[in-house]
């Protein structure tokens, strides 16, 4: 394993993130979600991109929007808290009926 590997290996393990290159052009990333369970989902960007702008944005070199500009709102929040769009909906929906348990990720 080269000594950017490593880098790269021991960052992402500090941070509960896991990344595996599905294609040249699709990286699939883990985490454990905020809620304390494994996510996972996958990117279509090239994998060298994502590496490189997935270690600046850890290292607080770049902003998520600054790192992945070509990313959506949702997808980027995924990286950030590992929730996805219908979960975020269900926990901030301010309706009547919004009584949900917090202590775990709704149901998608």
């Amino acid at each position: 394993m080269s000594e950017n590997e490593e880098t790269l290996s021991q960052t992402l393990q500090q941070n509960d993130f896991a990344i595996s290159k599905v294609n040249e052009e699709v990286v699939e990333f883990s985490r454990v979600s905020i809620f304390g369970k494994p996510v996972t989902r996958r990117f279509n960007m090239k994998w060298n991109s994502f590496v490189l702008n997935l270690q600046s944005w850890i290292k607080n070199e770049k902003l998520i929007q600054d790192a992945f500009p070509n990313f959506s709102d949702a997808e980027r929040e995924f990286l950030i808290t590992g929730l996805s769009p219908d979960a975020w909906d269900k926990i901030f929906d301010e309706s009547d009926n919004a009584d949900i348990e917090l202590s775990e990720e709704p149901d998608h």
